[in-house]
């Protein structure tokens, strides 16, 4: 092992067996900036704000429309809320942990 190894591995260790337990899990994932993303053709996230709302799981081109001015995040947060809100009335079920889990699954 070279030098450069030992020291990168000696000044990471905690974030190296974080990773590994991650990936043990199968629970690692890999987050890629703008810059990476665009590059080998992602949406932008502009772009993907608007077609989350416009799936038919979602329904929420309505709230883009009244959320001028207001960043991605909070947009994508207001439609989280939406589909949340519709699939428990669809689901009839109260907002339970068990009922929540399902349905943040369901919007990853």
């Amino acid at each position: 092992m070279k030098d450069e190894d030992r020291a990168l591995l000696r000044e990471h260790t905690r974030a190296i067996v974080h990773m590994r337990e991650r990936h043990a899990a199968k629970a690692l994932g890999l987050v890629l900036g703008a810059g990476v993303s665009k590059a080998i053709g992602f949406s932008a996230r502009g772009e993907l704000v608007d077609r989350i709302a416009a799936s038919p799981e979602v329904q929420g081109d309505h709230l883009l429309t009244a959320a001028t001015g207001v960043s991605e995040t909070a947009k994508t947060q207001m439609l989280l809320q939406h589909y949340r809100t519709k699939r428990l009335d669809q689901l009839g079920a109260l907002a339970n942990a068990r009922s929540l889990r399902k349905i943040h699954g369901e919007w990853r």
